[in-house]
Formats: C-alpha cells, sequence, structure tokens
C-alpha cells in the first residue's frame, strides 16, 4: 500500500529557505482563492502532538478543538509535511479543516506562507522572523483574538478558530 502524501499544486516548488529549513515557493502565478496545498497526516491529540514536537519536530497543524495532524515517525516527514512556513502577513490561509488557498494574487517566486493564529488555539509560543510590517515579534495561541488580525484573515482561518471569534 503506498503512503499518504500531501498534495501540492503544480504552481509551487519545496526548496531551502533564507531563513533555514524548507519553504514552499511559487513557481508561477496563483490567483486568489486558488488551492496550493492539502495536508494529510494523523490525527492527534494535544499530549501526543506535544510528545511528537519534542521527538521529531513541529510538524502539525491543529485542525479543530485539541485535535492536530501530524506525522507520527521522522520516516513520515516527507509525505506529510507541508512547509508552508509562518508570516504575520500571510499569502495563503485555510478553506476548511486542511486545503490551504491563496489569500490574494501571488506572484512566481514569492514564498508561501500562513499566519499560526489562523489555526493555532492551543498553548503555543513562536518568536516570529518574519520580518514584515505588521510582524507581532512573538506568535501564540491567542493572537487569533486580535481585531487586526481577524480583520486580515476573514474568511480564511479553520472552522474552529472562526467559531471562536463567532462566540465573542
Amino acid at each position: 500500500m503506498e503512503p499518504v502524501r500531501v498534495w501540492r499544486s503544480p504552481k509551487v516548488d519545496v526548496r531551502a529557505s533564507h531563513l533555514g529549513g524548507l519553504a514552499v515557493f511559487a513557481n508561477a502565478p496563483i490567483a486568489k482563492d486558488e488551492p496550493v496545498a492539502v495536508k494529510v497526516g494523523h490525527v492527534v491529540g494535544f499530549d501526543e502532538v506535544q510528545r511528537l514536537t519534542a521527538e521529531i519536530g513541529d510538524f502539525s497543524l491543529q485542525i479543530a478543538e485539541g485535535l492536530f495532524l501530524s506525522p507520527r515517525h521522522a520516516d513520515e516527514y516527507d509525505d506529510m509535511v507541508v512547509h508552508i512556513n509562518h508570516s504575520c502577513d500571510a499569502n495563503v490561509g485555510f478553506r476548511g479543516n486542511v486545503t490551504y488557498v491563496a489569500v490574494r494574487d501571488i506572484e512566481a517566486g514569492e514564498e508561501l506562507c500562513h499566519d499560526y493564529a489562523m489555526a493555532r488555539v492551543e498553548p503555543y509560543r513562536l518568536d516570529c522572523l518574519c520580518g514584515t510590517d505588521v510582524c507581532r515579534g512573538v506568535v501564540t495561541e491567542t493572537d487569533w483574538q486580535r481585531s487586526d488580525v481577524q480583520a486580515r484573515y476573514a474568511g480564511y482561518v479553520m472552522p474552529h478558530v472562526q467559531a471562536r471569534i463567532d462566540a465573542g
């Protein structure tokens, strides 16, 4: 049986990032709302994702309250990791729980990034290196509560984040 693999648009490539590690770059223009990737993985809870992060790195995506998609073993890394990194001024968001889409037109050569505030609501902290004009410096699980973040990504956040926004 073939392993389950992440899907990436033929309009993107994975290559080295100027910040280290791997990143996704457009190799052709991508239109607003066009799908760019679909995440796969094992559905795991918060405690297991904490353990996996310590063992193999943080390659999970929060998909619901307390649930994440993640590889469980280092040998699943190539098949399950999307490599769309964080930016506080993201050009990629979500449709549903697993589909990454362009939030604006993306030019060939641009790195594709999503804002972790679009998905993360469990305890989390990231020292941000994006360097954009709207960089928050530190990214946490409460950033989705910010009015500027909500306005910037309206219509592109995960359903569990939208439910929290709607609940006020």
